[in-house]
């Protein structure tokens, strides 16, 4: 009995298994962003904490230089949450390297309208 209660369990926990859990410990613990990237794509087809896999699957996406990638997805992260700062400074350090300083430049606003003025620190101080 107690063999088929486990079984049971087991199987259960696999079904309900959150796809976004398991690509933040790939990300933050086995620090494998393509494994991650695996786990926050199955999290957002089954939707899963949108916004914050979006954002998350960008940081694995900018972390192998997947720009264009990341760039798409911290753009969905801010479309689902407008309130991102996180997401907006991080797109808008992209743009930067992307030598995109206009746009840079109005990310940096918004977020620094948010209360998050380290973007456009770094912008003035670089002289951009």
């Amino acid at each position: 009995m107690k063999k088929i209660f486990l079984l049971v369990l087991i199987l259960v926990a696999q079904i309900y298994a959150n796809s976004f859990d398991d690509g933040y410990y790939w990300q933050t613990i086995k620090k494998d962003n393509k494994k991650a990237v695996e786990h926050y794509t199955k999290a957002i087809a089954k939707g899963e904490d949108l916004d914050n896999a979006y954002y998350n699957r960008g940081v694995c996406y900018d972390d192998l230089h997947k720009y264009d990638l990341a760039i798409a997805d911290y753009k969905q992260a801010i479309i689902i949450n407008p309130k991102d700062k996180d997401a907006y400074h991080n797109l808008g350090l992209i743009y930067l390297e992307k030598k995109r300083y206009d746009e840079a430049k109005v990310l940096a606003k918004t977020n620094c309208d948010m209360g998050d003025c380290e973007l456009s620190d770094l912008i003035k101080k670089e002289g951009y």
